[in-house]
């Protein structure tokens, strides 16, 4: 027997609690358009898109 549908409830019920705790709006897509990543040059490290400062090694990605 699979247990993957009883985890999706679970999951649900458990976004479904942090949108009313948080009052923020924690839909797939959301989750999902969060992969926009780099590396930092210097290290290799993986850091989010927006970020100025390489948080591995402090360097400057500009």
């Amino acid at each position: 027997m699979s247990w993957s549908w009883i985890s999706k409830i679970i999951e649900r019920k458990i976004l479904d609690e942090v949108k009313k705790q948080l009052n923020i709006d924690v839909s797939k897509s959301e989750v999902d358009g969060v992969k926009n990543f780099r590396q930092c040059r210097f290290c290799q490290a993986t850091i989010p898109e927006g970020c100025v400062f390489c948080p591995s090694c402090g360097r400057s990605l500009e």
